[in-house]
C-alpha cells in the first residue's frame, strides 16, 4: 500500500508538473497569439501606407506624363510656328531677290542695247572720220605738191 501511495503521489505530482506546465504554455501561446496579433496589425498598417504611398506614386506620375504631353504639344507648335516664320521670311527674301534680279536683268538688257547703239553710231563716226582723213589726206598732199611746184 505504502508503494501504492507513494506511486500516486509521484502520479500527482507529476500531474501538478504537467497542469503547471500546461498553464505555462497556455500563457506563452496566449502572449504568443497576442504578439502575432500585434505583427499583423503593424504589418496591415505597413501595407496599408505601402498602398497609399504607391496610389501616390502613380497619381504623380499620371500628372507628369500629362504635363510632358502638354509641353510637347506646346513645343511642337512653338516648333512648327518657327519654321513657318522662317519659311515666310524666305520667301519675302527670295521674292524680293527674284524682283532684283528681274530688275538686274532689264537694266543690263536696256544697257547693252543702249551700248549697242552707241557701239553703232561710233563706228559710222568712225567710218565718216576715216573718208574725211582720206580725203585730206589727198588735199594735203595735192597741197604738198603745189608747195614743191613753187
Amino acid at each position: 500500500n505504502d508503494r501504492h501511495t507513494r506511486e500516486m503521489d509521484s502520479v500527482k505530482a507529476m500531474h501538478g508538473r504537467m497542469a503547471s506546465d500546461v498553464k505555462a504554455r497556455d500563457s506563452q501561446h496566449a502572449a504568443s497569439g497576442s504578439k502575432i496579433e500585434q505583427m499583423e496589425t503593424a504589418l496591415a498598417g505597413v501595407v496599408d501606407r505601402h498602398k497609399r504611398e504607391l496610389a501616390d506614386a502613380h497619381s504623380k506620375i499620371s500628372g507628369l506624363q500629362g504635363r510632358a504631353s502638354e509641353d510637347k504639344g506646346r513645343h511642337e507648335e512653338h516648333v512648327r510656328s518657327l519654321l513657318a516664320n522662317e519659311k515666310e521670311t524666305r520667301d519675302l527674301h527670295h521674292a524680293t531677290l527674284k524682283e532684283r534680279v528681274d530688275y538686274l536683268e532689264g537694266v543690263l538688257g536696256e544697257s547693252k542695247t543702249k551700248h549697242d547703239q552707241e557701239l553703232e553710231v561710233l563706228k559710222n563716226a568712225h567710218v565718216a572720220h576715216a573718208k574725211e582723213a582720206k580725203a585730206s589726206s589727198s588735199r594735203h598732199a595735192t597741197v604738198d605738191e603745189r608747195l614743191q611746184r613753187l
